[in-house]
């Protein structure tokens, strides 16, 4: 982990050339954020996060979004505040764990967690599949768009992804 936070540390401060942009930019400037993400989930049990602790970091967290503006060209700047931002973030969701922890919402957002891979690479197939349907039908209605958009992008995946997880593929197509 040290290495790889080492590794993105010094590809984000080091000019890509241009023609590696569209193809590594997204990548590194997210990759710090997945591997905290990473980390917090390896973490059983996890630590406890008391109330108090929780409000400060949604404190901190409300106030750097608010207040700080993020001047362009100075990379260390926004990485540092990027972090110190996604760190408070994980703070309150640490905090609010305990007390939902057992409760459907809770149950159902853990799927969804263990889902997520499939929905974030198949959501767009289906989503943009209903929404040309719903044009070619001459549809404009915002709402139903959004609706049946967002629920065609993560229901379809989630049954994918339970389709090949039961004839034993998941692992071929890389979920």
């Amino acid at each position: 982990m040290v290495v790889f936070a080492i590794t993105v540390l010094i590809l984000a401060f080091m000019p890509l050339p241009q023609s590696l942009y569209p193809w590594f930019f997204n990548a590194l400037e997210y990759a710090p954020f997945v591997a905290l993400g990473w980390l917090a989930t390896t973490q059983r049990p996890l630590p406890v996060v008391g109330k108090l602790q929780g409000l400060i970091a949604a404190a901190v967290f409300m106030a750097l979004g608010i207040l700080t503006p993020i001047p362009k060209g100075t990379h260390l700047f926004e990485f540092g505040l990027s972090a110190v931002m996604t760190l408070a973030f994980v703070l309150c969701i640490m905090a609010l764990h305990r007390q939902v922890e057992n409760t459907n919402l809770a149950r159902w957002t853990r799927y969804l967690g263990g889902v997520s891979l499939t929905i974030f690479l198949m959501h767009t197939l289906f989503s943009a599949a209903v929404r040309a349907g719903l044009l070619a039908a001459e549809v404009n209605t915002l709402w139903l768009h959004m609706l049946l958009g967002t629920v065609a992008g993560v229901i379809i995946p989630a049954l994918f992804d339970q389709l090949a997880r039961r004839f034993n593929f998941a692992k071929a197509l890389g979920f």
